[in-house]
């Protein structure tokens, strides 16, 4: 197996194509499937499912990816490491952050590590877990910020618990529960439910609350997974939506939403977690990084 094999392979898993994946290297289709095909009989294993729209991997596809990209992205940091040491680059340093609570404590911790080393150049890209998971194992970000919205982690990733993030009930302040106190399970089911996508465990908390009640859980009338929309459309409608807080902090000090007065929601919370790849060496940048969102998240927690 060799690391321009297990580029192509990786490319064609991105794009979902042959063709487009031969461009992105500057190869022909036929020299490319050639690369794959010896890859495949090297390994004694079909790796795609081809037909004539759309290139799928295969379950054996499917294992090698998880650690070809695991390899492409430890092979891509020591070259950036390298041409660090022999001044051929500008240390840099990639980073994910989901649109919870991580948002606001990457970017204090982040410009904070700039401030202390000023050779650094960094990239920050948002997104949910599910999306920037792939960039991380691809090596093309170096750390990730975001809610554990699942119990179990990909065997591939190491993590490090910075705080816990609180969900809760919010809805538009003209909303008829905005202002109420204590209010019940059974009053929420009575209104429109707008539901957020990929809650994960937090949604099994909120279940076992409502059953505990004997309420069913409210259908949503509108599911998404844009927090601009969530935001309009809870500020427009009399809809209601468990959401985490750090995702409306800013609508709720500014009085564009409300949050909802449910004592049940004091139990619904999820980690907020730095994720890397368990086989990466982390860079001293890395490092420093993720002592200052330690450090962060400790005084927030205290305060």
């Amino acid at each position: 197996m060799e690391l321009r094999q297990i580029r192509h392979f990786l490319s064609i898993v991105r794009t979902g194509s042959f063709s487009r994946a031969a461009a992105d290297h500057g190869l022909t289709q036929q020299a490319l499937s050639k690369s794959i095909q010896k890859l495949e009989e090297d390994l004694g294993v079909r790796l795609f499912d081809r037909d004539t729209r759309m290139v799928q991997p295969t379950l054996f596809g499917e294992l090698l990816l998880r650690y070809a990209a695991n390899v492409d992205g430890e092979l891509r940091g020591f070259q950036q490491a390298l041409d660090g040491l022999l001044g051929r680059g500008t240390d840099r340093l990639a980073v994910g952050a989901g649109p919870a609570g991580a948002g606001d404590l990457v970017s204090r911790a982040l410009l904070e590590t700039v401030k202390r080393r000023p050779r650094l150049r960094c990239t920050v890209k948002s997104g949910r877990f599910d999306t920037l998971l792939p960039d991380l194992l691809r090596g093309e970000i170096d750390l990730l910020v975001t809610l554990m919205t699942e119990e179990t982690v990909d065997p591939l990733l190491a993590h490090e618990r910075l705080s816990e993030e609180a969900y809760a009930v919010v809805a538009s302040p003209r909303h008829p529960l905005a202002g109420v106190r204590d209010v019940a399970l059974a009053d929420l089911a009575r209104h429109p439910w707008l539901a957020g996508l990929n809650l994960g465990a937090v949604l099994d908390r909120v279940g076992a609350d409502f059953a505990a009640a004997g309420v069913p859980m409210p259908a949503p009338t509108v599911q998404t997974d844009s927090p601009y929309f969530a935001r309009l459309a809870l500020a427009e409608t009399d809809m209601l939506a468990i959401l985490p807080l750090g995702t409306v902090l800013w609508e709720l000090e500014a009085g564009l939403l409300a949050r909802i007065d449910v004592p049940e929601a004091a139990r619904w919370t999820r980690p907020l977690a730095v994720f890397w790849r368990s086989q990466s060496t982390r860079s001293a940048d890395a490092l420093a990084l993720i002592a200052q969102l330690r450090g962060l998240a400790g005084r927030k927690a205290k305060g």
